[in-house]
């Protein structure tokens, strides 16, 4: 598993300071979507990440998470 980029990683500071922003990325079930809108609001705030850099982080999340489940 890869470590975020420092890019992707400034981008999601961003978000996890700005409620208005988490609330409007919270609204995407639809995972192509999201990537999408994600990409664009980085890029909207200076931080230039691809949809692959959103896509491979959203992944290892999921993965980090059902890992640390089945060790319950």
């Amino acid at each position: 598993m890869s470590e975020p980029s420092a890019t992707l990683q400034r981008f999601q500071m961003i978000v996890l300071q700005d409620d208005t922003l988490q609330a409007e990325l919270r609204q995407y079930a639809d995972r192509p979507a999201f990537i999408a809108r994600v990409v664009e609001c980085a890029r909207e705030r200076g931080c230039a990440i691809e949809p692959q850099d959103v896509d491979a982080a959203l992944n290892a999340s999921a993965q980090a998470w059902l890992l640390s489940w089945m060790q319950r």
